[in-house]
């Protein structure tokens, strides 16, 4: 094969980032360069609106090799201005970028897109092979849950648009960009999960499916993959959420190695001494936070059971935690009120769990709401009250300033 013929079979690859991301992007790279042992080139095409020279120059000295090159092309965000980017989550502009690939290559009949928070573990080229010909593209189904789409894409299964094989040709011919735009002008407050919501509406019924290990959705706080499979079958690891390698400490993200391992093949290298200290230093920070703030809630219960009989509303983990680890104690706390049948009975501590109607009998003079981040407890509670005719005061702001446990 000459190397004209090598060119036209390059394996293309797109991805978006910005200047902060550069740095996690230049692992992802690495780890598909790394493990990449077919002849075809990868062809690296980086979308983005900021990244500094300095960070182009050393995704360059990464990615620029014998069996590998990397692009970077410039979008304007004006483009993207009236795009829907949910205020307080993890989303930036960027992710809208991909909705403008087949513009972006008009020569290309395929690509590949893959998110910037991956460590690819397979080979590349497997992922290329997947035949797209009669299908939008091809992605991994979500393990997320999706009610709010129920309209546009019925029983279809909604699917994660960061690792996606898609058919430009056929995205071209149908409009399939312009469809996209037309569907964040006309239902702006459908959209949660920025562009992905986006394509499962607009690509729905068409679209071909790929095995789990080829996008292994993992997030520590809500762990339902890891034990799908073995280290050694997983293709792409997904690093999802907020709770990423690099913001979580190495202990509590099962394939943080593997981010690390990659990282350390880019000139970025010298970050992962730093990123790990960095997360050790706020990981003792948060533990001190964290035991004074529990210390405090759990003085603050005692205090208002010093002269009155209260009772907890809400067996959560919070309660738990506080009762187990900082022992709670009181003669005037009667107990925990919790409306899962399923607790009734069962004791934390020395606190046994009641439910609602046990409140006649233990007549308590406050309910405390030890429920987090549930503003609206208090009406629930009180519902409870006006169902068995009982006046009894609730307390729901003790714990309002409480960020994490």
């Amino acid at each position: 094969m000459n190397t004209n013929e090598k060119a036209e079979n390059a394996i293309r690859i797109c991805m978006a980032c910005d200047d902060k991301y550069a740095i996690h992007c230049a692992s992802a790279i690495a780890s598909m360069i790394d493990n990449h042992k077919s002849e075809e080139k990868l062809e690296f095409f980086i979308l983005n609106r900021n990244i500094s020279e300095k960070n182009k120059k050393r995704l360059q000295k990464l990615a620029n090799t014998g069996k590998s090159s990397i692009n970077f092309i410039s979008v304007n965000p004006e483009v993207f201005k009236n795009c829907p980017v949910p205020v307080g989550m993890h989303f930036s502009l960027e992710t809208y970028f991909r909705l403008k690939i087949p513009e972006i290559f008009p020569d290309f009949d395929k690509i590949l897109y893959i998110d910037c928070d991956v460590t690819v573990l397979g080979e590349i080229k497997e992922l290329w092979d997947f035949d797209v010909a009669n299908f939008y593209a091809a992605a991994c189904p979500d393990i997320t849950q999706v009610k709010h789409l129920s309209e546009f894409i019925g029983e279809n299964p909604y699917f994660n648009a960061g690792i996606m094989v898609i058919n430009l040709k056929k995205w071209r011919g149908e409009k399939i960009s312009e469809k996209c735009f037309e569907f964040i002008k006309n239902h702006p407050d459908k959209i949660i999960w920025v562009d992905q919501d986006v394509l499962n509406s607009v690509l729905c019924g068409k679209m071909a499916y790929l095995p789990r290990i080829w996008n292994l959705e993992y997030c520590p706080a809500n762990d339902v993959v890891s034990n799908l499979y073995q280290d050694c079958e997983i293709k792409l690891i997904h690093h999802i959420t907020r709770q990423k390698p690099w913001n979580v400490p190495e202990n509590r993200h099962k394939y943080a190695r593997f981010y690390y391992k990659y990282l350390y093949k880019t000139p970025w290298k010298h970050h992962v001494f730093l990123i790990k200290f960095e997360l050790r230093i706020r990981a003792i920070m948060k533990f001190f936070s964290v035991y004074l703030q529990n210390f405090k809630c759990k003085r603050e219960i005692e205090k208002l059971a010093k002269n009155r009989k209260i009772v907890l509303w809400g067996a959560s983990l919070f309660v738990c935690k506080l009762i187990q680890k900082f022992g709670l104690k009181s003669e005037n706390i009667l107990g925990i009120i919790d409306k899962n049948p399923d607790k009734s009975g069962q004791t934390v501590g020395k606190f046994r769990i009641f439910a609602p109607d046990d409140l006649k009998e233990l007549k308590p003079d406050l309910i405390v709401s030890a429920v987090l981040f549930r503003p609206n407890m208090k009406t629930g509670i009180q519902q409870e009250l006006d169902r068995l005719g009982l006046k009894i005061e609730i307390c729901d702001d003790l714990f309002g300033n409480i960020k994490e446990y």
